[in-house]
């Protein structure tokens, strides 16, 4: 076994020991401080989804958060113990791209993940320490964008000191038509390390087919940095049709995935359980090829 499948195998029973996986102390405590923060309310299952209001933000956080979280440490691995997150302490700087960010989900996972992978070097680590994340936050929801800002900003102040909070981009324009602003970010500064795509494919798919959904994954794949970066696709079981023949249309692969998680509530009961989830984590240089350039107006 070779240094990156040893340290592979040490981060996933660091943060899913006996395979099941568990917040952390620092983002558990932001999850619970959030929900007591924000009001009850009876939502419906479309608000409860894609929360437009602090009741809906409440439900989402209640019942999807840990699940979407967990979901992005499980697929993403693999990355944090290779070669290209090595490069990425070398330069000292992360950027990621959080499309369908919600609360910011995928970059806390992110996060975390990468305070984990350097507690696991011991010190040995290539580079700067404080690794800095720069983040460009994109979701058509304000009051997600709104809270996702919050959690990062607490992150930051209360999480490792191993990891930091750079600079926040918030945008509300709906993806596709994000990409260009996405483009610009990318062109300022420098190409994305990770794009998260999070549960955009029903939405899109039904606006414009499986063949245009998959030329703006494309799209956003030719943000990302060539040397190792990732587009990592999540969605519900449910839609494993969907996803598997956008997946097909990008030329890459698609999983169905069992993970378990353990989460805790108010009460401190545990709430332990299985489910099974899709994902596509693919290499950007893959998605890159046969697209359209994407111009900047």
């Amino acid at each position: 076994m070779d240094r990156s499948q040893d340290l592979s195998s040490a981060l996933r029973e660091m943060l899913a020991p006996g395979g099941v996986w568990e917040l952390q102390p620092t983002v558990g405590s932001l999850l619970s401080s959030t929900l007591a923060c924000l009001p009850k309310g009876n939502v419906s299952d479309e608000e409860r989804r894609y929360p437009t209001t602090r009741a809906g933000l409440r439900a989402f956080m209640d019942g999807f958060f840990a699940r979407h979280y967990f979901q992005v440490q499980d697929s993403l691995v693999d990355f944090f113990a290779s070669p290209a997150f090595s490069a990425i302490l070398r330069r000292g700087t992360m950027h990621i791209a959080d499309v369908g960010c919600g609360p910011s989900v995928a970059s806390l996972g992110i996060l975390d993940m990468a305070s984990a992978a350097m507690s696991l070097m011991n010190g040995g680590f290539p580079g700067k320490c404080p690794l800095t994340v720069h983040i460009a936050l994109n979701d058509s929801s304000e009051v997600c964008l709104s809270e996702g800002r919050v959690l990062l900003d607490r992150y930051s102040r209360c999480g490792p000191n191993t990891v930091r909070v750079g600079r926040v981009l918030p945008f509300s324009t709906p993806f596709p038509e994000s990409l260009l602003q996405l483009r610009r970010i990318e062109r300022m500064t420098i190409p994305y390390d990770i794009c998260c795509l999070g549960y955009v494919l029903i939405p899109l798919s039904e606006k414009m087919g499986v063949g245009g959904t998959a030329e703006r994954f494309r799209q956003l794949a030719q943000t990302g940095n060539q040397a190792g970066g990732q587009l990592l696709l999540t969605q519900d079981k449910f839609r494993e049709g969907l996803l598997r023949s956008v997946c097909w249309a990008l030329g890459v692969s698609a999983e169905i995935v069992d993970l378990e998680q353990r989460v805790y509530d108010s009460q401190n009961q545990n709430d332990e359980q299985t489910y099974t989830y899709g994902r596509s984590c693919s290499p950007v240089t893959v998605l890159r090829g046969s697209g359209a350039a994407l111009s900047v107006a």
